[in-house]
């Protein structure tokens, strides 16, 4: 298949080209796997105005920087707004096959998960630049808010001249003037460096100390009102004033779950080590009517196939509990001499000092889904709660209990939300899961300890895409410095989370469902759950797989 969608897209840039004896460097690939005819016709059409072996050779010397994905998409957008209107000439069906690539574009975005550090590189620059010429040829507003981002994309509006020598040197013009850091731009008044705990605590003791501010940085407007950030905890207008209240955050998250105290008594617990300064708050969902009927739509057009996987994980559930049942020892007067039981017959006259056994289902456990709901789900959001609510009622109808809550993080507070608790009857509240903030996975681990009950035996599902990551970054501990919550650093506090809550004698499974580059994602889901995650795929892969995660749990 992968072949024949590269003959395929080598043909059109071919037939753009209008020439057969050269093989094209680049390649346009819808999300799905399938030809991007427009742009591959791009592609071609710039190799027949263009000297093609310049080009080339000026996108191969962009490979030494580490922003060369970015800057090559960025070329490209500027070659497509030069390419089109000589193109345009030649093909009159081009304006059409721009039009449904535009639409393409804007519907796989929505459908599309990535990890919320590849939005903070990607989308501020490439994505929104894309969707803004999208946009542009469907007619609708460009929704450019930054000023940054409009001079950005209006300096990539090349003029439509034949000139390759000229382009080149727009291009690079472009790229020196918006991406080159210089040094020399302003002296540096301070120097930050991180310190091991002893060294910083003696240094305190020594030297005069000025506390600073250490929320992430605000713009404010004239009147000092705060007007927030475009990368950190910026969306969905949640936001921390100057004066880094954190509290100003939670209502934005619903009515707390507990009382004040004891949700302090937990953050004393929980928010130690390199999660000092942070915060926990337990909340009950919000009304959020747009992430609701979004949610509630979107499965209403598929609810035939979610409801065919609830009953069919429900049905394989209840087959697994019946298969695995645990015999239970009861008094009888036939069966098996229990010589523990022979004094009932002096003392209490009970003739019952035979032991026969019956079988009970072993249903003594509960289930807790848990959501990542930061911000890079947003994309499928709607998925992400179509599979949750699945989920649940599934598990649901075999009998067993069932809880889901989401978490994200914003500021230094890290929220976890209800959308279902143990008693309630019906799962329809996980339809007000929403996507906003970070995702701080470790604390939030450790964070879902107070809400498993004791005395039971408990799974919990982490539907989550393995990438965490937070604003507000790891703390100095013992030898270790302080490190941003990214990547490995975020990678290994998650896996310690889930370690914490194995030590406690909870079983946890992740349910990795993102299309971020595979490999990446399962090198770390296998390092923060170990061998105990799965790759969702379909929801018929979702009711197989998590009755297969049931029937693993109870042979443990």
């Amino acid at each position: 298949m992968r072949s024949r969608n590269r003959r395929r897209a080598e043909n059109q840039v071919w037939t753009a080209a209008g020439a057969y004896d050269f093989a094209p460097v680049f390649l346009a690939f819808h999300v799905d796997g399938t030809p991007d005819a427009y742009l591959n016709a791009i592609v071609g059409f710039t190799h027949r105005f263009y000297d093609a072996a310049a080009l080339r050779d000026y996108l191969a010397s962009l490979g030494s920087s580490l922003l060369v994905d970015t800057f090559t998409d960025l070329c490209w957008l500027a070659l497509e707004s030069a390419v089109y209107p000589q193109a345009v000439r030649c093909s009159p069906a081009l304006p059409q096959l721009r039009e449904a690539h535009a639409r393409r574009y804007l519907c796989d975005l929505r459908a599309v998960d990535v990890s919320l550090q590849q939005r903070m590189l990607q989308a501020g620059v490439v994505q929104t630049l894309k969707t803004a010429r999208c946009r542009e040829v469907l007619g609708e507003p460009l929704r450019l808010y930054h000023p940054w981002d409009r001079r950005l994309y209006a300096a990539l509006s090349l003029p439509p001249e034949r000139d390759t020598a000229l382009l080149i040197r727009r291009m690079d013009e472009v790229l020196r003037h918006y991406f080159v850091f210089r040094w020399t731009n302003h002296l540096r008044k301070a120097m930050h460096i991180a310190l091991p705990a002893w060294l910083h605590a003696v240094l305190r003791r020594l030297l005069p100390v000025r506390r600073v501010q250490d929320d992430t940085p605000r713009r404010t407007g004239g009147s000092g009102t705060d007007v927030g950030t475009a990368g950190a905890e910026g969306q969905r207008g949640l936001r921390l004033r100057a004066g880094g209240d954190w509290r100003r955050v939670l209502p934005s998250f619903g009515a707390p779950y507990f009382p004040e105290g004891q949700r302090a008594r937990f953050e004393e617990e929980i928010c130690v080590g390199a999660h000092q300064r942070t915060h926990i708050f337990y909340a009950r969902a919000g009304a959020g009517q747009a992430a609701r009927a979004l949610n509630t739509s979107f499965y209403q057009a598929h609810r035939a196939v979610y409801r065919t996987a609830a009953r069919k994980l429900a049905a394989q559930v209840r087959n697994t509990l019946a298969v695995w049942r645990q015999p239970l020892l009861v008094p009888a007067r036939t069966g098996r001499f229990t010589s523990a039981w022979a004094w009932r017959g002096a003392c209490e006259l009970d003739g019952r000092l035979f032991a026969s056994s019956e079988e009970r289902s072993r249903s003594d456990f509960d289930v807790t889904l848990l959501l990542d709901a930061s911000a890079s789900r947003e994309s499928q959001q709607a998925l992400i709660a179509a599979q949750a609510y699945t989920l649940a009622e599934g598990l649901m109808r075999a009998g067993l209990r069932v809880q889901v809550w989401s978490f994200a993080s914003v500021g230094r507070v890290t929220a976890l939300t209800v959308l279902k608790a143990f008693g309630a009857r019906q799962a329809d509240g996980i339809f007000a899961y929403e996507a906003r903030g970070w995702n701080r996975d470790g604390l939030a681990l450790r964070a879902l300890r107070p809400l498993l009950p004791a005395g039971r035996r408990q799974l919990v599902l982490c539907l989550t895409d393995a990438h965490p990551g937070d604003a507000f970054g790891l703390l100095p501990e013992g030898r270790t410095l302080a490190q941003a919550y990214m990547g490995k650093a975020a990678v290994r506090d998650a896996a310690a989370g889930c370690r914490a809550l194995r030590r406690a004698g909870v079983r946890i499974v992740g349910l990795v469902n993102s299309v971020f580059p595979e490999e990446a994602t399962q090198e770390a889901a296998r390092e923060i759950f170990g061998t105990a995650f799965l790759c969702l795929r379909s929801p018929q892969d979702l009711a197989r797989r998590a009755s297969a995660v049931i029937e693993r749990e109870l042979r443990c």
